[in-house]
């Protein structure tokens, strides 16, 4: 579990310097677009690693 905790951790910290980066001005259309595409993804691994988390609570808790 504290794998999953360190792995949730790391992917947000991912995910608040590609915001910091979108809203830096300087950022072009086009990087803010892969930002975006990184982004997206990112929050598709976070939802698995959540809901893997949320498996294995469930599970702990009806032993």
């Amino acid at each position: 579990m504290s794998d999953i905790k360190f792995d949730i951790e790391l992917k947000l910290k991912e995910l608040e310097e590609i915001v910091a980066k979108m809203n830096d001005e300087s950022t072009s259309i086009d990087e803010n677009l892969e930002l975006y595409k990184q982004g997206k993804q990112i929050v598709k691994q976070l939802t698995e690693l959540l809901e893997n988390a949320k498996e294995t609570v469930e599970q702990i808790i009806t032993k």
